[in-house]
C-alpha cells in the first residue's frame, strides 16, 4: 500500500535498483518478523481503512496503535544492540511518514525526522553502502534535504564521507547492471542539490556578518562573497544542463523503440510507464533549486538585501497543503497508480525532487 499507491513512482525508479527493497525487508526479512514491524504494519493497515472510509473510530485505533509504537521503539533505541539496527532506523523512518499521513500534529515529523538522522551518524556512512542499510539511505534522503531547506541549514549528507559512499554505492551498482541513464541522470541531480542548503547557509552567513566566512575545510582560509557567487554559478550551470535533460526525458515518447533512451537494459530496471513522470519529477526539483540559486546570486550582488535569505522559523515547518490534500485523495481512490494519474502534489514530490518541492517554506 504504501509503495505502489502513495508514492508509486517512487518506489518504480529504486525498487529494482537496490538489494533488497523496504517492502521486501518488511515481508520476508527474518530480522523484521517482530512485534515492533507487526504493530507497523497494523498501525498504518488500521489507517488507510479509516482514511478510506472515513472512519474516524478507526482512526483513532491508528492513531493508539502509533502510541505503542512510541513505546517499541523506546525499547528498541535503548538496547545497546538493536538501537542502531535496520528494524530501528526503518521503524523511525515509518514514522515520519505516518506523521505526514495522519497531519494530527504537522510538525511532529521534524522531530523524528531528527532521530533518524541521529541514528544514521552513529551508524556512519560506510554502513549504508550497500544491502538494506543503502536501502534506508535512499528511502530518507529526500527528508534530509527537504529539512535542511526548510530550516536553512547544512545537509549532514553533503558531508565528504557520505558523500564518498553515495558515489560508491552508485558506481556499485552500475558495475551490477543497476544502472540507465535516468538513474544516472537522478544520481547527479541528488549530488548537486544536497549541496545547495550548505550555499544558502552561506549567504545568510555573509550577508548577515558583512564579513568574509572561514572555509569548509577548517583549515584556515577564507571564503569571500566572490567565491561563493563563484561555488553558486558552479552548481547553477550543472543543474541548467540537467534541466535540458530531464526535459527530453519527460517529453519521451514511452514505446519500444525510444524507451531505449532512457533504460537500455534488456529488462527494464524501472517501469516504463513511470519513466517519464519520474523524469518530470526531478525536472520540478531542479527548476525549484536553479531558482533558489539564481535568487542568492541576486541577493550576493546587493549589499542591503542581506535580509532576503531568512532563517528557518524555528522548526515551524510544514508539509506542503498541495501534497496533502492529494496524498488524501490518492487513499480515497484506492487505486494504484498509472503514469496518467501522476500528477504534481503527490508524495513523490517529497523524494523525487529532492524534497525541493515538498515543503511550503522552502524558498
Amino acid at each position: 500500500m504504501v509503495s505502489t499507491i502513495l508514492f508509486p513512482a517512487t518506489y518504480a525508479a529504486f525498487y529494482k535498483r537496490v538489494d533488497q527493497d523496504i517492502t521486501a525487508f518488511v515481508r520476508d526479512d527474518q530480522r523484521a518478523q517482530c512485534p515492533a514491524m507487526e504493530w507497523m504494519v497494523r498501525c498504518y493497515v488500521t489507517w488507510y481503512i479509516a482514511k478510506r472510509n472515513n472512519d474516524n473510530e478507526r482512526l483513532d485505533q491508528s492513531r493508539y496503535i502509533y502510541g505503542v509504537l512510541l513505546r517499541y521503539l523506546r525499547g528498541i533505541l535503548d538496547h545497546p544492540r538493536q538501537r542502531q539496527s535496520d528494524v530501528a532506523v526503518v521503524i523511525a523512518v515509518l514514522l515520519v511518514l505516518y506523521e505526514l499521513f495522519d497531519e494530527s500534529s504537522p510538525e511532529a515529523w521534524l522531530v523524528h525526522l531528527k532521530g533518524v538522522k541521529e541514528l544514521l551518524r552513529q551508524r556512519g556512512a560506510n554502513v549504508h553502502l550497500k544491502g538494506f542499510s543503502r536501502t534506508l539511505l535512499l528511502t530518507c534522503r529526500g527528508f534530509f534535504i527537504a529539512e535542511a531547506f526548510a530550516m536553512q541549514e547544512d545537509c549532514f549528507l553533503a558531508e565528504s564521507a557520505w558523500m564518498a559512499v553515495s558515489k560508491k554505492a552508485f558506481e556499485r551498482e552500475e558495475r551490477a547492471g543497476r544502472g540507465c541513464r535516468l538513474v544516472s541522470l537522478i544520481d547527479k541531480a541528488y549530488r548537486e542539490i544536497v549541496r545547495v542548503p550548505g550555499l544558502v547557509v552561506q549567504v545568510r552567513s555573509v550577508m548577515g556578518s558583512g564579513c568574509e566566512l572561514r572555509n569548509d575545510d577548517g583549515v584556515g582560509g577564507w571564503s569571500s562573497r566572490e567565491e561563493i557567487r563563484a561555488k553558486i554559478q558552479r552548481s547553477l550551470a550543472v543543474l541548467r544542463r540537467l534541466r535540458r535533460s530531464f526535459t527530453c526525458a519527460a517529453e519521451l515518447d514511452v514505446t519500444p523503440g525510444r524507451v531505449a533512451d532512457l533504460d537500455s537494459n534488456s529488462e527494464p530496471l524501472i517501469d516504463v510507464r513511470y519513466l517519464p513522470e519520474i523524469a518530470r519529477y526531478n525536472l520540478h526539483g531542479v527548476c525549484a533549486v536553479e531558482g533558489l540559486l539564481d535568487r542568492l546570486i541576486e541577493t550576493l550582488g546587493d549589499e542591503n538585501n542581506g535580509t532576503s535569505v531568512q532563517r528557518g522559523s524555528g522548526g515551524r515547518v510544514a508539509i506542503s497543503e498541495r501534497i496533502r490534500r492529494d496524498t488524501t485523495a490518492i487513499v480515497k481512490s484506492g487505486r494504484t497508480l498509472g503514469s496518467s494519474l501522476l500528477a504534481g502534489g503527490s508524495m513523490d514530490d517529497m523524494f523525487l525532487t529532492m524534497g525541493a518541492m515538498a515543503i511550503g517554506t522552502a524558498t
